[in-house]
């Protein structure tokens, strides 16, 4: 599985202009992007998420998040997410 970790500057911290939206109503992006308390940034493959319930439920549902394929962790350290990432 992908996994790819990067940090976010402080001049687009607040961008989340077309990460990975769906180009068109059927088409999904094959990537979702998760970000940490801190704002690490996490690439994983949309797939792989979904072996999350709680990821599922949010990529699947009326959520923001299924339409952008970004979901924010606001609570949970860099260090923790990138554990959880590492056992899907």
């Amino acid at each position: 599985p992908l996994l790819l970790c990067t940090t976010m500057s402080e001049d687009n911290s607040n961008d989340n202009s077309n990460f990975a939206t769906r180009q068109d109503a059927g088409d999904e992006s094959k990537y979702v992007k998760l970000v940490s308390a801190e704002g690490m940034e996490f690439f994983v493959e949309r797939r792989i998420a979904m072996g999350s319930g709680t990821m599922r439920t949010m990529l699947e549902g009326q959520f923001r998040e299924s339409n952008e394929n970004l979901i924010r962790f606001p609570d949970i350290a860099g260090a923790i997410l990138e554990r959880v990432v590492r056992y899907l």
